[in-house]
């Protein structure tokens, strides 16, 4: 082959390894975006549907969302209230688990 084929060969080659990295690198990207836009919304529906009950209303819960895992944190009336809470939150289309760090007065 003279010089100039392999030259258009190598500069062809080059552009195609460097479009799969760019494309490979901007995939994890936007699907951690998509996650915490997910995980930002399920956050915002378990704690609508906890203040939404009237056991739960008054309560002091904090919650948290990682990759769908909700994480309950705070105080509650009683033992009752913790199992109530773990119930509602996983009544959220998109929780995978509950991590209940509720604690009773």
């Amino acid at each position: 082959m003279n010089r100039t084929v392999k030259a258009i060969l190598a500069s062809g080659f080059a552009t195609l390894l460097t479009a799969g990295v760019v494309a490979a690198a901007n995939e994890p990207v936007s699907q951690l975006a998509a996650e915490q836009s997910d995980d930002g919304a399920i956050t915002a529906k378990v704690k609508e549907a906890l203040a939404a009950d009237s056991a739960l209303a008054a309560a002091n819960i904090s919650v948290e969302t990682v990759q769908g895992g909700v994480r309950l944190s705070g105080t509650v009336g009683n033992a009752a209230d913790i199992q109530r809470a773990t119930a509602v939150a996983f009544g959220v289309t998109g929780v995978k688990k509950v991590q209940n760090n509720l604690k009773s007065k």
